[in-house]
């Protein structure tokens, strides 16, 4: 009887998945039995192989449609206080994807040595949030908040993701990962990355190894594979700040002057930013009263 091994896909090309396991890369394909059954493996599952074949995928905590990977344990959102302005929207997309899926978000203000933090902080007081300053290779708390976890960058261009994800070490892979060709000129795909190599030495599998996503970023941003989801589940329940108000208004969508929450951004006490971007998805979403 063949033995089985669990390892965790780190990347995916060409029909060919490459699984990490004990410390070495394995090239696997994939059973047909996945095409009958529509599923498609991909970066970031747990799976079992057998003779360099993927014979079985193994339940995920989640999964996100682009970039296209599973497992995924918190996202680290890049905003740069200046040159570019915080985009907003595209944050809080970005966090009510986070939510929905079960990914921490945790807010990196990058470019801190340039502009405050206090307003931001204060916009996004109930999420973690950390300051730092890639240009001069000031990460803050980042790599602890790294460890024993797997995480997603995103933010919109020219926030300082590629100079982070250099700090960290992942810009030119080393060890048994850079025998996968990535070449300057190489397409862009979702690939994980340990953040330290040395991690190599154990089972993945078995341990809480720290992982980073490199991806092609999250530049444009749709929630429209979430849609009727969101909207089943109520998209307010994804505003954490909202929480503190109640609403005696069956259907309520929050915009009702006579709301508690409509009445709480009035007052400040619920950041405008923050509930601009909830009645942009709601319009996004196609949200209308009965």
């Amino acid at each position: 009887m063949d033995s089985f091994r669990v390892g965790t896909i780190i990347k995916a090309i060409s029909g060919f998945y490459y699984v990490v396991c004990d410390g070495k890369v394995h090239e696997c394909k994939a059973r047909g039995k996945f095409k009958k059954l529509g599923i498609s493996p991909m970066v970031g599952d747990v799976v079992e192989f057998s003779q360099n074949t993927v014979t079985n995928v193994l339940p995920r905590r989640n999964h996100i449609i682009r970039p296209k990977v599973a497992n995924v344990e918190q996202m680290i959102i890049v905003i740069a206080t200046c040159a570019p302005n915080p985009d907003f929207y595209l944050i809080d997309q970005l966090i009510v994807m986070c939510l929905f899926l079960d990914v921490k978000p945790i807010l990196c203000f990058n470019k801190a040595d340039l502009s405050s933090t206090d307003e931001l902080r204060q916009i996004y007081k109930v999420f973690d949030c950390i300051d730092c300053c890639a240009e001069e290779n000031d990460l803050g708390n980042l790599i602890e908040i790294l460890q024993g976890k797997t995480s997603v960058f995103a933010g919109n261009s020219g926030v300082g993701k590629s100079t982070i994800l250099q700090n960290l070490g992942l810009d030119t892979p080393k060890g048994d990962i850079s025998k996968i060709n990535r070449g300057k000129h190489t397409t862009r795909v979702v690939e994980l990355f340990p953040l330290d190599n040395s991690i190599f030495a154990q089972p993945l599998h078995t341990d809480n190894p720290s992982f980073v996503i490199d991806t092609p970023g999250f530049s444009v941003l749709t929630l429209e594979h979430l849609k009727s989801d969101i909207l089943q589940a109520n998209l307010a329940d994804y505003f954490p700040e909202f929480q503190d108000f109640s609403c005696e208004f069956r259907g309520c969508l929050h915009d009702n002057p006579r709301c508690d929450i409509y009445r709480a951004v009035q007052d400040k006490i619920i950041p405008q930013t923050r509930y601009n971007s909830y009645l942009k998805i709601l319009d996004s979403l196609e949200v209308t009263y009965d």
